[in-house]
This record gives structure tokens, C-alpha cells and sequence, in this order.
């Protein structure tokens, strides 16, 4: 996918997503944050999932919930 550049004054970035509703607030973070990665995980990145998943079987985690 090619890369585009934008160049914007912070204000209006800050005027569209006060102007838009939740739902679409979630899809441009989406859309502008997350990535996709499809590539297999690494050995270390096997491990530290693995080592996270017995923090939380232990439940050694900590509770977080998302508010709207």
C-alpha cells in the first residue's frame, strides 16, 4: 500500500473528530493506529505471549474497563 502524507493544522483534526460521532471516532482510530501484522510471531514473541497467559491464569493482571 503507498504511503500518503497529509499536512494539517492540529485544530483541524481537533474540529473533525468533536464534529463526529463515537462510532466514527472508533473507526479513524482504528483506521489510523492499528495495524495488521500477518507475519508468523517471533520465538520472542511466542515466549512473551506465553508468559503473559500464565500472568492471567494466575491472575496476576490487572482488571481494566473501557469506559464510553
Amino acid at each position: 500500500m503507498k504511503t500518503q502524507n497529509a499536512y494539517l493544522p492540529i485544530e483541524a483534526i481537533v474540529n473533525l473528530l468533536n464534529a463526529v460521532d463515537a462510532k466514527a471516532k472508533e473507526k479513524i482510530f482504528e483506521e489510523v493506529f492499528i495495524g495488521c501484522d500477518t507475519n508468523p510471531l517471533s520465538r520472542e514473541e511466542k515466549e512473551s505471549v506465553e508468559l503473559a497467559m500464565n500472568d492471567f491464569r494466575k491472575g496476576e493482571t490487572v482488571s481494566w474497563t473501557i469506559s464510553k
